[in-house]
Order: structure tokens, then C-alpha cells, then sequence
């Protein structure tokens, strides 16, 4: 005993309206394992953190870097040297590491002059503490108290939200 063509459509229907009736349980994968995944930033930048990696640089690379406007600074001895100036403080810039310089002065201040359009990007710097995160403090020596260099790419965009990191160059915004 065969159906028609209209007994077949009709009998389709009323399986498509039954299966619309049947509770369905999906289960979605836990955050847990993508937090987890995700934490292990903090020790992906430790590892890949060596002696080599410039503190200041005069670019972007891999690392979240903070960027600082270039000045020509007359120190009180010497020639002009090139450096930035972070937390009132100026330091100059000697093969990728920052050391403090005091400007000379005149009488309306340090003797420094921005160079237009040109940066030096310091790592950023991570406090791994409970409750830390992104501090926005340069690493600009070799001294690492308290804080790490923080590794770019999407694994710390993922933690942190894009907005606090422009992706195409790896700086806090």
C-alpha cells in the first residue's frame, strides 16, 4: 500500500511539527578551558622573554609596547642624545636599553626638542599578581620588579579586549 504524493507531504508535516514540540538539551563547552588557555600568557611571555629582546625600541614587533615621543635632550655634559621622558623623569636611549639622563637647563627649563613623527615603544609591562593586569609601566632597563613583559598577538588581545590593544602594531592604546 503505497502513499500519494499528497499523504507523503502531509505526513512530513506532521513529523516537523511534533520534532518543533521535543525539548531539545544542548550543551555548550565551558569558559573554564578557554580562561585557562588563555592564563597561560602570562608564562608563553615569560618563556619567550630573553636578554635579547629590546627594552626600547624604534619599533613595533611582537611584543605590546607603549609608545613615548623622541627627543633631543642636551644632557650637562657631552653631546645631544636621543631618549624620553616617562613619570618626570628623562632617560636616554643606548642600544635598546633606557638609562636616566639629567637635561641641562635654561632659564625656561630642560633643554630638550621633540622630533617630530618619531617614537620609541618600550615594553608594556604586566603585573602577574592576583587583581593585576596590564599596567601601562614601561619596561625600559633590565630591572623586572614586580611586573613582565607582556607578548603580543591575540592570545593577550583575548584577555585584555581590543580596545586596550591596537592589533596591526602591538601598542596600549
Amino acid at each position: 500500500m503505497s502513499s500519494s504524493n499528497p499523504d507523503r507531504t502531509q505526513q512530513r508535516r506532521r513529523l516537523l511539527k511534533t520534532a518543533a514540540g521535543i525539548p531539545v538539551v544542548l550543551t555548550l563547552p565551558s569558559g573554564a578551558a578557554l580562561a585557562a588557555s588563555s592564563g597561560m600568557c602570562v608564562d608563553n611571555s615569560a618563556a619567550a622573554f630573553t636578554t635579547d629582546v629590546q627594552r626600547v625600541a624604534v619599533a613595533t614587533d611582537s611584543w605590546v609596547r607603549i609608545s613615548l615621543q623622541k627627543y633631543s635632550i642636551k644632557p650637562m655634559t657631552g653631546p645631544n642624545v636621543s631618549g624620553f621622558t616617562y613619570n618626570s623623569l628623562w632617560y636616554q636611549v643606548t642600544d635598546g636599553l633606557a638609562t636616566e639622563v639629567i637635561p641641562k637647563a635654561n632659564g625656561s627649563g630642560p633643554m630638550v626638542t621633540p622630533v617630530a613623527g618619531e617614537f620609541y615603544y618600550a615594553l608594556a609591562g604586566y603585573d602577574p599578581s592576583p587583581g593585576g593586569g596590564l599596567t601601562g609601566t614601561p619596561i625600559i632597563d633590565n630591572s623586572l620588579t614586580g611586573t613582565q613583559p607582556v607578548a603580543g598577538g591575540s592570545c593577550w588581545t583575548s584577555l585584555t579586549g581590543e580596545a586596550l590593544i591596537d592589533p596591526a602594531n602591538n601598542l596600549l592604546a
